[in-house]
């Protein structure tokens, strides 16, 4: 109850006449930095002295969270936090989010099942699939009707070309009005307009379609990589997942689990066990040297690829900090509604 109280109080302390939005803005975004920084404390890999009776203590279990522990650092994780702050902050930013990861986990998941790859089926365990979860999710969000309105993402490519075609004819006719008559100014304003959505479309489909594709290239061209996606998405989804559910209940003020579905695991009843068992079966599989850096490489991509997603999302990281902090007050209060 005190920390919440601290928070509000901190962030709703008088302001200076003068200046009163500059200070509150200041005090709002040194409170987001001591929220990312506390968060991205608990996510950051133990040392593997720690972890000395685990099997994360040897193998490619070990190998994968040395060689990523930079990705896994509070520099890296803060990014990846103020970007899930960003995406809890409004209904909108999160249903964009769940969105782009059902895409990214439907290419996984198709490329699981089709895979004749025995370290890929070795750690294909059903309890972590993540799709029905994100279809429960996108059905909350956008609708029963969902598959109608999100496009799929076999058609991001066509997107693409569609959107670049667009904005370069938009481009063209910019040119054109700048040479003609004063009376043709605001045809400028709307044509500026026009591009700007349309180059936010871009970008939001391009990095998604970059994941996407690297799902499907390490699929036919070296399988034995797709397991650097089952470590970096599923076990952080296991690692933070009952946090980040709870946070981004809390900050838009869902109902139960409505639109959180991603973030239970239902079938796994103790986390801590059912992880060292899968870094276990990870330590047993028959790799080369050369494939394990290999994997441990891809999983700094997939890594860099996540922070990516979080980064174009929407939402105002202070607006979710301001929500959560009342709404943990309101609660210590034991105030409802």
């Amino acid at each position: 109850m005190m920390a919440a109280l601290t928070l509000v109080l901190a962030y709703r302390a008088p302001t200076s006449p003068s200046c009163p939005q500059t200070v509150r803005r200041s005090r709002s975004a040194l409170l987001l930095t001591e929220q990312e920084e506390r968060i991205s404390q608990v996510m950051e890999l133990p040392a593997a002295e720690k972890l000395s009776e685990s099997a994360r203590s040897r193998g490619l279990a070990l190998a994968l969270d040395d060689g990523t522990r930079k990705s896994h650092s509070v520099a890296e994780n803060t990014a990846f936090v103020t970007g899930f702050f960003k995406g809890i902050a409004t209904k909108q930013s999160f249903a964009q989010l769940v969105a782009t990861l059902y895409f990214v986990y439907e290419a996984m998941e198709a490329a699981f099942d089709e895979s004749a790859e025995p370290c890929v089926q070795a750690l294909d365990y059903p309890v972590l699939r993540r799709l029905p979860a994100l279809e429960e999710d996108m059905a909350y969000f956008y609708g029963p009707r969902w598959r109608e309105s999100v496009a799929p993402s076999a058609a991001t490519q066509k997107y693409v070309a569609l959107a670049l075609t667009l904005s370069l004819s938009l481009t063209l006719s910019l040119s054109l009005t700048l040479s003609l008559s004063l009376t043709l100014v605001l045809t400028l304003t709307l044509t500026l307009t026009l591009t700007l959505t349309l180059t936010l479309a871009l970008t939001l489909t391009l990095t998604l379609t970059r994941y996407v594709a690297r799902i499907r290239e390490v699929a036919t061209a070296a399988p034995h990589l797709l397991v650097a996606h089952m470590y970096t998405r599923y076990l952080g989804d296991l690692f933070g997942g009952q946090m980040m559910g709870g946070m981004a209940r809390k900050s838009m003020r869902l109902e139960g689990d409505q639109g959180t579905a991603f973030y239970q695991f239902d079938g796994i009843k103790a986390t801590k066990p059912f992880i060292e068992e899968w870094y276990a079966e990870l330590n047993r599989l028959e790799l080369s040297d050369a494939q394990k850096q290999a994997i441990v490489d891809e999983g700094n991509l997939v890594f860099a690829l996540n922070i990516e997603v979080f980064e174009e999302l929407e939402g105002n990281p202070v607006q979710a900090l301001w929500t959560l902090a009342t709404e943990s007050l309101r609660s210590a209060l034991g105030l409802k509604g």
